[in-house]
């Protein structure tokens, strides 16, 4: 008896467990539903009063849990073919091409991105620079902050880009090949070097004891000049390494080499289901049948040339009629009765009605 008490305590307490995990889980859902639903109609402000004054960061909180679900999803992938592959099960092969594939994927494309932002970033900060002498010139006329350190550091950081340059190595590096690129990165180096030569030019006017506006103005406009020029060069040249990098012509060839013709000779098959379909249904077996496979008829000579050259030259209006005066209301209606079915769908989840997956095989 002290057994089946215990165990029946036990039952009692998982019950709780998930008729409180049901009653959270519809509770969050109704709660979220509600809140986007009022957002939708509400007017933008009343009064003093904004409804959706966080609405950007509810939506950035709805894609994070978007992206956890996806997250889940790898892992139930993970779980179900690991499996079958430990236990080499049925099709088990299958399972180990699909995690391979996966894997080889998820570590090119990861590769790639990690170049992509090398790449980006490596152009991208001499593109920010441009704006920075006529900035440090702003502030030493309204602010009278020292500017000579801050035009030296700016040279410091031009040096050391041309030292990266020389050593060959990251994203600026001389691109592989006689080609624009290689004449792009010669612009670079001498832009660079401009670049520096006024910057080191500048710091000198700018610790000069009586400094010249005049002359500082026009250094601070070329030296802009020089590094938004450097800052284009340095775009093609990045783009050039990044486009010849191995793990891009991997990933170029895992996704036109196999990911784009694989996704082609799917749908290749599916068209030969469609075509079996349309013979299926093209098969007179009725008024309704005879009635559908003339308006085909007409609608599909209506549309290559040859039915107006040698059947009859009204066939294009006749087509154009069908479309609009019985296809197209046709459509319609049965985009509203899904538009209608979907909407009662959404009402149902949001209220909690349909049967959720974590019930338990005796809710009703």
């Amino acid at each position: 008896m002290g057994g089946k008490a215990s165990l029946a305590a036990l039952g009692g307490v998982g019950f709780l467990r998930t008729h409180y995990r049901q009653i959270i889980t519809a509770g969050i859902t109704f709660i979220g539903g509600f809140y986007f639903f009022l957002e939708f109609i509400l007017p933008a402000q009343i009064g003093e009063f904004k409804f959706g004054k966080y609405h950007d960061q509810i939506s950035t909180g709805v894609m994070v849990v978007g992206a956890m679900a996806i997250g889940l999803g790898i892992i139930n992938i993970l779980r179900i073919h690991g499996s079958a592959i430990l236990k080499t099960s049925r099709g088990w092969m299958n399972s180990l091409a699909l995690l391979g594939g996966m894997f080889i994927m998820l570590a090119v494309a990861g590769s790639d991105l990690i170049n992509s932002e090398k790449s980006v970033s490596s152009w991208k900060y001499l593109a920010n620079l441009q704006t920075f002498p006529g900035k440090v010139l702003e502030d030493f006329q309204t602010k009278s902050i020292p500017a000579a350190e801050r035009i030296e550091a700016l040279g410091r950081f031009v040096g050391q880009t041309l030292d990266q340059i020389a050593a060959n190595q990251g994203p600026l590096r001389r691109p592989s090949g006689a080609d624009k690129a290689g004449v792009e990165f010669s612009v670079l180096n001498a832009d660079l070097l401009q670049a520096g030569a006024h910057a080191l030019l500048l710091a000198q006017e700018y610790r000069a004891a009586a400094p010249d506006l005049a002359r500082i103005a026009a250094l601070s406009r070329e030296l802009s000049a020089s590094l938004k020029s450097a800052a284009s060069a340095a775009q093609k040249v990045a783009t050039a390494n990044y486009e010849n990098a191995v793990v891009r012509r991997v990933q170029r060839l895992l996704e036109n080499g196999f990911f784009f013709p694989l996704g082609a000779a799917m749908f290749s098959l599916l068209a030969f289901y469609i075509a079996t379909a349309a013979y299926r249904s093209f098969r007179v077996r009725s008024l309704e049948a005879l009635i559908m496979m003339i308006a085909a008829v007409v609608v599909m000579l209506g549309q290559i040339p040859h039915g107006p050259l040698y059947v009859w030259d009204k066939l294009p209006a006749m087509r154009l009629w069908l479309l609009q005066n019985l296809s197209t209301p046709a459509f319609r209606a049965v985009y509203f009765g899904a538009a209608i079915a979907g909407l009662a769908m959404s009402v149902r989840m949001w209220l909690s009605l349909e049967r959720s997956p974590l019930s338990t095989g005796d809710d009703k």
